[in-house]
């Protein structure tokens, strides 16, 4: 619901998105859900700010909007997902993937489809100059599953190859400098 709720916004569909937003809060609060939310970037803090001036469901809203704040000031590092981090195949982070949002980044989002924790780790490979074959040994993953990864990454920065890619996320604020 929180997510038609984002699309509703998109469309500007206000009246739809601020009808489907409380309930996804009536069916999250609850539970306590947080990052749920927080996960679902700028755009969702918008529409909680707006929901907050109709007097809805004000508490869990601050607990929320806080929790956008918090992650706005702290350095975060990426989590890896499931595919990458096991007990037996820890990755270590790479001290380029520890990203300190910019205050001009913190509220908007740099691009309009964030990339995935993978492909953020691919994209610190690739910066380390290592070949396909090699990141895919580095990951556990196939040649054809980094070819996508870097396929899609090429799609959400706009760029033509890996000396681009690499240049617009420190550019962006997405990776550090090396």
């Amino acid at each position: 619901m929180a997510l038609q709720a984002l699309l509703h916004d998109a469309r500007h569909e206000d009246l739809a998105a601020l009808e489907k937003l409380p309930q996804a809060l009536a069916l999250s609060e609850p539970g306590g859900f947080i990052r749920l939310f927080v996960d679902l970037g700028p755009q969702m803090a918008d529409l909680l700010k707006r929901l907050v001036k109709q007097n809805v469901a004000v508490d869990y809203i601050g607990r929320i909007l806080a929790a956008f704040r918090d992650d706005a000031h702290r350095a975060v590092p990426v989590a890896t997902d499931h595919e990458s981090q096991s007990p037996r195949h820890p990755i270590p982070l790479s001290p380029s993937l520890l990203v300190s949002p910019s205050p001009s980044l913190s509220s908007s989002q740099p691009l309009v489809e964030p990339l995935t924790n993978r492909e953020l780790e691919v994209l610190d490979l690739v910066t380390q100059r290592l070949s396909t074959k090699e990141i895919a040994a580095k990951l556990f993953i196939s040649t054809g599953t980094v070819k996508k990864h870097l396929s899609n990454i090429y799609g959400k920065l706009n760029v033509n190859n890996r000396r681009q890619a690499g240049e617009k996320a420190v550019a962006l604020g997405i990776l550090m400098r090396r």
